[in-house]
């Protein structure tokens, strides 16, 4: 093989690209890898519904998973990433249509079509229902040998302690766009829960004495998702999301995972971040949002 060629995978389902030192395999994507990552997505704020309802003894976040498309929808929380669908593939309108004409359809609910989910059926039926486009959202991914490996530049912690669990909840807290009064307690409480779950790893971010970022890793099936991170208004700027970034994707990669993936918006800081670390943005999903 010649320095700077192409040649295909065994498997047919990628390219390896040659440079001088570096061999890289390229991701063809396709509808299973795209329900891949939106099952370990789902699994991910799954896992955080169920650890919330345990602690509160209630429903207060509802998880909803049919063929074709999953939800995740807590009723107090107006943050998108609370009550969202991801439909992944074509699947049966008539079932989309029944959950959004119930309880998920009360409030301000997000829907996130992944390609090769949307047709005309679905269009009309959203539509109907007062949704409109408004937005594409990045998911970015690559192959774990292709992401880097860089040492981050702070003080990470990988969380076991209780007092760096309470240090953890005070910059989650803080970083969320979520506003305080929304907030329910025992999301917040349910954090000590997280780490007790398959595949959760919580980080912290130090700079000195002072904690600056954190984030989770959650890693389901192979695939490592670079999921909640938060830093506070007053820290930004240090490099704490950068630390959380690079320490995610190294524990992603000692956990022998295929795929990371993470998901943004457009544009912006975050997608500048994970594009640095060697995620390429690989698709995007279409955002329909409740209008009325």
């Amino acid at each position: 093989v010649h320095p700077g060629g192409v040649s295909r995978s065994a498997k047919g389902q990628g390219e390896r690209i040659y440079g001088s030192d570096t061999i890289m395999k390229r991701l063809h994507l396709d509808a299973s890898v795209i329900c891949r990552l939106d099952a370990a997505e789902h699994a991910f704020f799954g896992g955080i519904a169920r650890a919330t309802n345990q602690m509160a003894g209630s429903d207060v976040c509802t998880v909803i998973e049919k063929r074709g498309f999953r939800t995740f929808f807590a009723p107090t929380v107006s943050d998108p990433l609370f009550n969202r669908m991801i439909i992944s593939t074509e699947g049966d309108v008539a079932e989309v249509c029944a959950v959004l004409d119930g309880q998920f359809g009360e409030g301000q609910r997000h829907i996130e079509v992944s390609p090769g989910a949307l047709n005309q059926e679905l269009s009309s039926a959203l539509s109907a229902r007062g949704y409109a486009q408004t937005q594409f959202l990045p998911v970015l991914v690559n192959y774990a040998d292709n992401v880097s490996a860089e040492e981050p530049k702070l003080d990470v912690r990988l969380l076991g302690e209780e007092d760096e669990l309470s240090t953890f909840k005070k910059v989650l807290v803080a970083g969320w766009t979520i506003p305080p009064a929304e907030l329910p307690e025992t999301l917040a409480a349910s954090v000590e829960e997280w780490m007790k779950l398959s595949g959760f790893s919580l980080l912290l971010a130090l700079q000195g004495d002072e904690a600056v970022s954190c984030g989770i890793l959650h890693c389901f099936d192979g695939i490592a998702f670079l999921a909640v991170s938060a830093t506070p208004p007053q820290c930004r700027g240090r490099g704490g999301q950068s630390a959380i970034d690079r320490a995610r994707v190294n524990a992603a990669k000692r956990a022998n995972v295929e795929l990371i993936f993470s998901r943004t918006y457009f544009a912006s800081v975050s997608q500048r971040n994970k594009e640095k670390l060697g995620l390429n943005v690989a698709y995007m999903r279409a955002e329909w949002t409740k209008l009325s």
